[in-house]
């Protein structure tokens, strides 16, 4: 297991969009020198206006602002809302814009077949990441987007502090270099490089993926007493799913939290089958009514991973995330109310009642699965 000598100087979690953002702006007001935006969901509406308003203000005094956002998943803000904030005076890139309709990043482009070409063929790789960097020190992450659909949702944020936190500031980086419109072309040996810590994870190459995995495998292989999940999207790689039984055959305590109901009905359906695969194991699931669960943290002994991956193909193989491990006590005693929260108010869950679905949605599912690396 990774060397977890150094910690975070702070660590708090939050179980609160609203909590969540007060803080961000409270830290934007203070902040003086810059603020790092790197967002997968950037919405109008009534949070968007509050962190716009903060961020002019910290450019009135002075502090540098640069926001990188997906190209699909701040589809709309991208078309819509982005040019007002460019006049503003803040500066905006675009992680693998679409190639269609042609927004206003791609007009300058029509007539460069070979870059068409290569937004084309990296259309299915986002950037899932949610990120605030403050001052080059400060950190807000989690599966907390910025729109006011947090603020009906069950979700999960972390404000980190501590000299890793550089980390962090080398890799947005790193990826402002790639993002669109793209920086003069560079050899790869002078791009910029990204540190490495036990306590961030990443994932924005081969290599990074594999470490990423890794460490995750680690913590799960050498755990024994207990393996708490929640996640948005329980799709697990079959790697996953053999760590898994080798930790249940061990006696530990296997648990899963997922919503009762996802946001996309496919999910659901798959749900169906995927949780099975825990039940079998001897695991317990708990399916949560109510407000959509798109946390996404695991509870390894007392190490807690918190971060923007979901337990599927999508966050382990294709999109950009970024996870963290917190050791403080305060924050292991956070997430176990919070999970102890969620299971005195979930739904009794047994393979039997995982399979009342109807068999065109079990069909359709099982269908679906055979495109899971895309999912």
């Amino acid at each position: 297991m990774a060397d977890l000598s150094s910690q975070w100087q702070k660590e708090k979690l939050y179980f609160s969009a609203h909590d969540f953002f007060d803080d961000v702006i409270e830290q934007i007001h203070q902040s003086q020198k810059s603020i790092d935006i790197e967002m997968y969901i950037l919405e109008s509406g009534q949070i968007c206006q509050r962190i716009k308003h903060a961020l002019e203000q910290a450019l009135s005094r002075g502090v540098s602002v640069r926001i990188m956002v997906d190209g699909f998943g701040s589809l709309r803000w991208i078309n819509n809302e982005m040019v007002s904030w460019l006049q503003l005076g803040l500066q905006v890139r675009v992680y693998h814009p679409l190639p269609w309709p042609f927004t206003f990043f791609m007009l300058n482009d029509l007539l460069k077949p070979f870059l068409f070409y290569r937004l084309l063929w990296r259309v299915n790789r986002r950037d899932h990441r949610k990120l605030i960097i403050i001052d080059q020190k400060q950190v807000f992450s989690g599966g907390i987007n910025i729109s006011d659909q947090e603020l009906k949702w069950n979700d999960s944020g972390v404000y980190l502090l501590g000299t890793t936190c550089e980390l962090l500031q080398a890799e947005f980086n790193r990826q402002w270099h790639n993002a669109y419109p793209h920086s003069k072309r560079t050899s790869r040996s002078s791009r910029p490089r990204t540190p490495t810590s036990p306590l961030v994870l990443f994932n924005h190459s081969r290599t990074g993926r594999k470490m990423l995995k890794k460490s995750y495998y680690q913590h799960l292989n050498n755990c024994r007493e207990r393996v708490w999940l929640m996640t948005a999207y329980f799709i697990p790689t079959l790697r996953t799913l053999q760590i898994l039984k080798n930790c249940s055959r061990r006696g530990v305590d296997l648990r899963l939290v997922v919503s009762s109901h996802s946001d996309y009905k496919l999910i659901s359906w798959i749900h169906r089958l995927s949780l099975r695969y825990i039940l079998r194991l001897g695991g317990k699931v708990h399916l949560i009514p109510g407000p959509f669960l798109h946390s996404k943290a695991s509870l390894i002994d007392n190490h807690l991973i918190i971060g923007s991956s979901n337990m599927n193909y999508r966050s382990s193989l294709r999109d950009l995330e970024v996870d963290f491990l917190l050791t403080h006590e305060t924050s292991i005693n956070a997430i176990e109310r919070q999970f102890d929260k969620l299971t005195q108010a979930s739904q009794p869950t047994t393979i039997e009642s995982l399979k009342e679905q109807s068999f065109l949605k079990t069909l359709i599912a099982r269908w679906a699965l055979l495109f899971k690396p895309w999912m």
